[in-house]
């Protein structure tokens, strides 16, 4: 059975990038926009722009191998994921750009059946959502990886009552 994570992830490289864009003064984004808009492999751009740990890091490991493929194609090997991302960034941070707002991205595993990203304008910030496949094994990485400690969920019971489950794992 294919393993999912919370409902809701913020990987750590995506807090950064968050922070990064709320000091668009400090960071380079000329730059950011034109090392996406090459060829350059995305954990590299990320890497280049403090975005992710130093080199050879897990996270740098995890991106490369789980999300971009890597030499078993990861772990959606059917999806273009390395070019939705990228496009998707891209489009956020033109967006950013032009409203002055910055970018928060989330990562919503396990509810579509392609890889996708969509990118909502709200009062404060942009909000960038990446929906994937289900992971399709456990992975101790993930874990290690996410900045996700307030997700909960807000559900009704089998009873008809509403209740809130929260915390770094639900159920």
């Amino acid at each position: 059975m294919p393993y999912c994570p919370d409902p809701i992830v913020r990987a750590d490289f995506m807090a950064r990038f968050a922070v990064a864009s709320r000091h668009r003064g400090e960071f380079d984004v000329a730059g950011v926009l034109a090392d996406l808009r090459s060829a350059m492999p995305l954990v590299d751009v990320a890497r280049k722009h403090h975005l992710i740990e130093a080199e050879h890091s897990a996270e740098e490991l995890h991106l490369r191998r789980d999300w971009y493929g890597g030499a078993d194609g990861g772990w959606w090997p059917d999806h273009p994921v390395e070019d939705i991302v990228r496009e998707a960034y891209v489009a956020a941070i033109e967006k950013s750009e032009e409203l002055d707002k910055p970018v928060d991205a989330y990562w919503v595993p396990g509810e579509a059946d392609s890889f996708r990203a969509t990118m909502t304008t709200g009062l404060s910030q942009i909000t960038l959502l990446f929906h994937t496949p289900p992971v399709p094994q456990p992975a101790a990485s993930v874990d290690a990886l996410v900045d996700d400690d307030a997700v909960c969920v807000i559900e009704v019971n089998g009873d008809g009552t509403v209740h809130r489950r929260c915390g770094r794992r639900l159920p």
